[in-house]
């Protein structure tokens, strides 16, 4: 028998070893108790977001019935991001200040910001981030892509919080050698953990009952071959922001695939230009 031969076997073991132990951990995963989804308050306050016509002031008694999304709204609100002269202390006035689609953003972020713990601040950071600039490109563009890819761009590395609450020590050993290999972190996360947050996300997401757009955003947002073609401007567009907030964070993030980029008109973005805006913006939320 030839050293390739037994090679070859070798790496078949191997392969059905890691298989199993993903399918395994897979089975774990979906019978956490506490996966992250919305609490029935903040469910319910969604569903009413998700009508313009919606009275507001019903919006606002039902944000006000929840004092902690209320604390996370106002500290959002009163950012530096939204640069406002004086200090906001009440939903009614952020409302009224903003206007609806701002506090719908608003609700989300912070709605999310919950799922994300203390030890994960610099997740829920980039995710913010992220879904800030998702929103100016597709504003300032026109870009004929779902209003609520934002909320993907916040969610995307939701798949990270249920790799941490599995383990905290193999989370922090996946992060180490990310930084002193220079390797991506889903790259990592496969070695040490046979899957990657981007699969996790997908069970997670079946529970929070996310439409089909958003959750090809976040499950493809770290695939270089396949994409279903129907959103490949969602996937393209959370790549690239992905990529570009990362690189400002000087993290690791291969780039966007070329196919990708080609088929929805990305190619002749201005990279350098993009990362010294997203770093420019990171820097004004510290302040």
């Amino acid at each position: 028998m030839s050293n390739i031969f037994k090679k070859n076997i070798g790496e078949g073991r191997k392969g059905s070893i890691d298989s199993f132990e993903k399918k395994m951990l897979i089975k774990k995963i979906e019978k956490i108790d506490d996966l992250p989804v919305p609490s029935k308050h903040v469910t319910k306050i969604i569903k009413l977001l998700k009508d313009p016509e919606q009275d507001v002031t019903k919006i606002v008694h039902e944000i006000e019935q929840d004092q902690t999304l209320v604390s996370q709204i106002l500290k959002l609100i009163n950012s530096s991001y939204y640069a406002l002269k004086n200090n906001i202390d009440s939903v009614s006035a952020a409302v009224n200040l903003l206007g609806f689609m701002n506090i719908k953003e608003i609700v989300y972020s912070a709605s999310v910001m919950d799922i994300f713990g203390e030890d994960q601040k610099q997740d829920f950071e980039h995710a913010y981030t992220s879904s800030v600039l998702i929103k100016q490109l597709i504003e300032e563009n026109d870009l004929p892509v779902s209003k609520s890819l934002s909320l993907a761009m916040l969610m995307h590395d939701i798949g990270k919080v249920i790799l941490y609450k599995l383990s905290p020590k193999k989370v922090a050993q996946v992060a180490t050698i990310a930084h002193e290999k220079e390797l991506p972190i889903f790259e990592v996360e496969n070695l040490i953990f046979k899957i990657n947050h981007t699969e996790v996300a997908d069970i997670v997401l079946q529970k929070w009952d996310m439409p089909p757009e958003i959750i090809a955003a976040i499950i493809y947002h770290h695939s270089t071959e396949e994409f279903p073609e129907e959103y490949m401007l969602e996937i393209a567009l959370v790549q690239l922001v992905n990529w570009i907030d990362l690189k400002a964070r000087n993290c690791q993030c291969p780039y966007v695939p070329e196919k990708l980029l080609k088929a929805t008109g990305f190619e002749a973005i201005d990279k350098g230009y993009w990362v010294r805006y997203q770093r420019d913006l990171i820097n004004n939320l510290k302040e």
